[in-house]
């Protein structure tokens, strides 16, 4: 018989979630993190929003999932917001549960988008969470923001209305596997009902409390919501902090490491940072060295390469003290006086290697993109742009 794929339809105010156990779908670890990265997107077609700028409900909605943070909530789950898509929401019909169809799924993107349309949703946030039937995985989510029938605020001020951020953290509390004991029970009513399931109910200061009047502001996830989490992923230790954090210093390095912006191809920039005549002969002294050894197919070379590459990665983010991203941190800090210790020789030389470096980048990050998971890709495109400027920064200071 084949397994059916269950609909969590997780509406605030209705259905009665208490906090996740171990025999309950959970978001499933990361290769590298060994803890849940969950990635959302913003679908911005099929906005219906009433109140605020597009650029105010994104922050909310950013700053919605910051609550649940590794770092603010000292657990093993972090959610990642990565930008807009056109992507629907997924579709009830299109649903399966075959090894192939759950891959489908864990790859479509998480939604977070508004809509004025949907009369199936008549609270003011619906969240949508997918698990296969006798399964432990949550695949996927979609999250709703009814502004058809309701009015939020994204400022501080929420008079007579919903804070938007405040909502949207109980809804993706709700997408990790917490939850709350419906809204219609009073309060001995709801812990007689938990008492029978060995479970416990959010406090009321908590993001998960079993509803959210009007006008409250929560800027964090309580310690209540904390240890919810941490019941569910575990508490994150301070190495696992430091890690993650040296490899959010990293990208943002690497997001203003390229000087002028942005980091061009040396063959697609006509500037002084344009290919040499040095660097062309060297590039096809690579290639002709290859020829030598029997490699006389590129593509090939190239993609026996980047697999190893993908082993070391892999190897270094999972089992080594230090993970290739903080490594790369002192040598964009460090450049330039790194490359002031070069003599003009090896200077001329390291310009050379790194043209080769980036064009075998540039190759792999083209033609072999679909065979990668998404963070080695990320650490690759920002490699690139590391070599790109270390190349510039000895340009740059040429014969001194």
């Amino acid at each position: 018989m084949k397994k059916k794929l269950i609909l969590f339809a997780i509406v605030l105010f209705i259905l009665n979630w208490m906090f996740l156990n171990e025999l309950k779908p959970k978001w499933k670890d990361t290769v590298y993190d060994k803890f849940p990265v969950v990635n959302f997107k913003l679908n911005t077609n099929i906005i219906g929003f009433n109140t605020g700028t597009e650029s105010e409900f994104v922050e909310a909605i950013k700053q919605a999932s910051d609550y649940w943070s590794f770092l603010n909530a000292e657990s093993k789950f972090q959610f990642s917001y990565g930008g807009t898509t056109t992507e629907k929401p997924f579709g009830f019909d299109q649903i399966k549960c075959s090894a192939e169809e759950k891959e489908k799924l864990r790859e479509k993107p998480n939604l977070v988008y508004a809509s004025n349309e949907d009369s199936d949703c008549s609270a003011e946030i619906c969240s949508y969470v997918w698990s296969c039937a006798g399964e432990k995985e949550i695949l996927h989510f979609d999250m709703e923001i009814n502004s058809k029938d309701f009015e939020f605020a994204t400022d501080l001020v929420p008079k007579k209305t919903y804070h938007l951020a405040t909502l949207l953290g109980s809804g993706f509390g709700k997408i990790l596997g917490l939850g709350n004991c419906n809204a219609n029970l009073t309060e001995s009513e709801c812990q007689a009902e938990i008492a029978k399931r060995g479970e416990s109910n959010p406090s009321s200061d908590s993001l998960l409390y079993k509803y959210t009047e009007k006008e409250v502001i929560k800027l964090s996830a309580s310690d209540d919501d904390k240890r919810g989490l941490q019941a569910i992923y575990g508490k994150i230790s301070n190495d696992e902090i430091k890690t993650k954090l040296d490899i959010n210093e990293f990208y943002t390095l690497v997001d203003t490491v390229c000087n002028p912006s942005p980091c061009k191809l040396p063959e697609e920039d006509i500037s002084t940072y344009q290919l040499s005549t040095e660097e062309i002969a060297a590039r096809n002294l690579h290639l002709e060295e290859m020829r030598k050894e029997g490699l006389t197919d590129y593509a090939t070379e190239i993609h026996y390469l980047t697999q190893g590459l993908k082993e070391l990665y892999t190897k270094a983010r999972t089992e080594a003290n230090q993970t290739p991203e903080s490594y790369l941190i002192p040598v964009i800090k460090e450049m330039g006086a790194d490359i002031s210790n070069l003599s003009s020789e090896m200077r001329l030389n390291s310009r050379s290697v790194l043209s080769i470096q980036i064009k075998n980048r540039n190759f792999i990050l083209k033609n072999f993109y679909k065979e990668f998971d998404n963070e080695f890709l990320k650490f690759l495109k920002a490699e690139l742009k590391v070599l790109i400027q270390y190349r510039r920064e000895i340009i740059n200071r040429g014969s001194q």
